[in-house]
């Protein structure tokens, strides 16, 4: 698999795990440091970095990126280990908050965390 098949599936599972939502697939060669993805549902946004493989790296301008995003909106990074079976997450300083069998798996973690930060976080 592809990161953009990675990134393509995200959203399709997105769409599916939380209607009425809209996501965007960010990746060209003119948004470098841009997220791959973000998905908004429930008057939140997800800005993820979509990593494929055990080879993968993040740039050092993607983790500032994030970090940024990191202080207002959710900022993680998503990556596909097909070599482990599994889907880690980390968030913008590389800790590693979750390993998941699938991306659907991920998708349905994503949602809960979407919904928590957006309780703690509500005015």
């Amino acid at each position: 698999m592809k990161e953009s098949d990675f990134v393509g599936n995200i959203l399709t599972q997105c769409e599916k795990i939380m209607p009425g939502g809209m996501g965007f697939k960010h990746h060209d060669t003119v948004t470098t440091g841009i997220p791959d993805l973000s998905w908004s549902w429930a008057q939140r946004t997800l800005w993820a970095e979509a990593k494929n493989g055990k080879d993968a790296k993040i740039s050092a301008i993607q983790q500032r990126t994030l970090q940024r995003l990191s202080r207002v909106t959710l900022a993680l990074i998503l990556w596909n280990r097909p070599d482990l079976n599994e889907v880690q997450i980390f968030d913008a300083n590389d800790l590693l908050l979750a390993r998941l069998p699938n991306v659907r798996a991920t998708v349905t973690y994503l949602r809960q965390r979407m919904v928590e930060w957006g309780t703690l976080n509500a005015a």
